[in-house]
């Protein structure tokens, strides 16, 4: 899910918004004084830690 730089136009004060396209859009429309900031979005991808496992490889697969 994509993170967002909000910005409060009123105060000038950025945050960051860790939601779906369609929920941004909600939120902006119903807080007017809220806009987008210019950026690319930013994506947590990938299987790290504990969880992320590398295979054999084709020679141990294949007992080359």
């Amino acid at each position: 899910m994509p993170t967002y730089t909000i910005t409060n136009t009123e105060t000038n004060q950025s945050f960051e918004k860790l939601c779906t396209w369609n929920e941004l859009e909600a939120f902006l429309s119903e807080n007017p004084n809220f806009k987008k900031e210019l950026s690319a979005p930013n994506f947590v991808s990938g299987i790290e830690g504990k969880t992320f496992k590398e295979d054999a490889g084709l020679e141990k697969i294949c007992n080359v």
